[in-house]
């Protein structure tokens, strides 16, 4: 209606031969509409900002670039074990692109953990979760066992973000235990080794060496998050427990300790041996770990195979410490960190997703997963 009525406006003004003012009636009408256009795509621009992108929660990680915009991925870090994660992914995978990361013991194969019932299920589908992905973040040795050749990985975890601004050694603190061993326990009324997080903590094998360690060495120790479980006969007065412990709380254990001690095979990112490191505290670790073995290094600690060469490595690592031979937070600091591991991240995003992302890669000086932490500082070692 508007357009005929413009025509025949126009027309009447030629007749009268106006065309002066049908010059400046055209520029008017052009500025008009180009305004609105203009208005309608800056709405479209806020509604895509406000809505496109939301917040998720595990088995979904958002990722974070260095001023704290979230990006258009989202990581999936362990096996779903509810329906509403598939009602979830179906949310996502239309507004975000999505890389795998292993966070969770053998993911993307089968957890081995007998707790978590996936052995139940009538097959468990590695493909499955793979196929979800671009590319995937692995905490392994052998990644062609868990991950399609063909895909893009990169060896990084979520355990390499620890911040080291945050955990730092308190050299003040008395060394009141010979080692530490975190094992928080899911079930309160369960102390047995079957337990989820015992059987992810190896807490049988544990248990022998703690027996070795008080009877035959008198070390003393700290059992995190094993308070009112009934300890070793040989250990009764050589180790403390405690229920499980806050963040805070653990960080200042960390500083009573000479080191720490992990026997653990099923775990795929153990933020306990980074916080640990940050505190400048050497690891005495297994060498089967399925993730996390690449931090012990001659700087770091010592690898131990089982109970049978417990002894000679854990006279090797006493012998260190003792020497001040080991460096575990400058090892973390030079190698791993919020800023470090994140230019990495930033790096594998480029080389999957390219062009696709939402803020231009070149904007980006890290990225982080889970957290925001913008504009960080470096560590200092």
């Amino acid at each position: 209606m508007f357009f005929l009525f413009f025509c025949f406006f126009c027309f009447y003004i030629l007749m009268k031969d106006y065309t002066h003012y049908l010059i400046i009636l055209i520029i008017l009408v052009v500025f008009v509409l180009f305004n609105n256009i203009f208005k309608v795509d800056k709405t479209l621009e806020n509604f895509n900002a406000s809505n496109e992108l939301f917040e998720v929660s595990r088995p979904f990680v958002n990722l974070y670039d260095n001023k704290g915009n979230m990006l258009n991925i989202v990581l999936v870090s362990r096996p779903f074990y509810l329906d509403s994660h598939y009602e979830d992914y179906k949310k996502i995978k239309d507004r975000f692109m999505i890389l795998g990361i292993s966070s969770y013991q053998e993911f993307p194969n089968q957890p081995r953990n007998p707790k978590d019932n996936y052995s139940h299920q009538n097959i468990y589908d590695s493909i499955k979760y793979t196929n979800m992905c671009e590319g995937w973040l692995h905490c392994f040795r052998n990644k062609d066992e868990y991950i399609p050749r063909n895909m893009k990985s990169l060896l990084l975890s979520e355990s390499d973000f620890t911040d080291c601004n945050v955990h730092v050694s308190n050299k003040n603190k008395e060394k009141k235990y010979d080692f530490i061993y975190v094992c928080h326990r899911d079930d309160l009324g369960d102390c047995s080794s079957n337990e989820w997080v015992a059987y992810n903590k190896n807490l049988s094998l544990a248990n022998e060496c703690f027996e070795l360690m008080c009877s035959k060495y008198n070390y003393k120790g700290l059992l995190v998050g094993r308070g009112g479980c009934k300890l070793p006969k040989k250990c009764a007065n050589k180790l403390e427990t405690t229920p499980k412990l806050d963040y805070k709380d653990l960080k200042e254990k960390y500083d009573e300790a000479k080191f720490i001690f992990l026997p653990n095979i099923h775990d795929a990112s153990p933020r306990v041996l980074t916080e640990a490191l940050c505190h400048d505290i050497p690891v005495l670790v297994n060498k089967n770990i399925v993730g996390g073995w690449k931090y012990v290094t001659p700087e770091t600690g010592e690898f131990f195979n089982n109970i049978s060469d417990f002894e000679e490595t854990l006279n090797k690592l006493m012998n260190n410490i003792n020497n001040n031979s080991y460096q575990p937070r400058k090892h973390f600091v030079d190698n791993y960190g919020v800023k470090k591991s994140g230019k990495q991240l930033k790096e594998f995003v480029g080389e999957v997703f390219n062009t696709r992302l939402n803020i231009p890669l070149e904007e980006i000086d890290y990225i982080t997963p889970d957290y925001k932490k913008i504009d960080y500082n470096e560590c200092l070692a």
